[in-house]
């Protein structure tokens, strides 16, 4: 796990939130298929951005969250996308997410997406992908889905893969577009 950023004072933060060993870097050449964390004002300077994007998984965190920044940044690869001073366990969650192969968002986007009237959008749906779904969209892991519902991980991954053919999508990252 890497950390990029012009901004000190996120780097210091990241840190007491991460467990383990974390690797302060300045340079994107030689990184391939390694988690990022950096800060959208340090990010948005690049000018390739859909390249550096797809050789790593990068969780890009901003002072100010927005939906529109969020769906710019999941077009161009990020991963994760959330506040520069989210809560520990969202970092933790956003992490594991992303080494899952799955993207996160902020959990506060995600409300807001529910506040647009989007129940319908899941017409279809059983009640257990129903709940899957909602849990998917708060942002919670395969692994975090399977404790708070006692059942097992294989049978969350089955049920989201359900809930993406069924909604005509690949990933959550588009479900959760779907529903914006």
């Amino acid at each position: 796990m890497y950390f990029l950023s012009d901004d000190y004072r996120y780097i210091n933060f990241w840190k007491e939130q991460i467990e383990g060993e974390v690797i302060f870097y300045d340079s994107l050449e030689e990184l391939n298929n390694e988690i990022i964390i950096t800060n959208f004002s340090f990010v948005s300077k690049f000018k390739n951005l859909n390249e550096i994007f797809a050789k790593n998984k990068f969780l890009v965190l901003d002072s100010v969250p927005s939906l529109n920044k969020a769906k710019l940044l999941y077009r161009l690869g990020a991963r994760g996308y959330g506040n520069v001073y989210m809560k520990k366990e969202y970092f933790l969650s956003a992490i594991e997410a992303i080494k899952e192969n799955n993207f996160w968002i902020t959990p506060s986007l995600i409300q807001g997406f529910f506040e647009k009237g989007s129940e319908n959008k899941f017409e279809g749906l059983t009640d257990r992908e129903k709940e899957i779904a909602k849990l998917l969209l708060e942002g919670l892991s395969y692994n975090e889905i399977s404790k708070k519902l006692n059942i097992t991980v294989r049978t969350v991954k089955a049920h989201a893969q359900s809930i993406y053919k069924k909604k005509n999508v690949k990933n959550r990252l588009q479900f959760m577009l779907l529903l914006s």
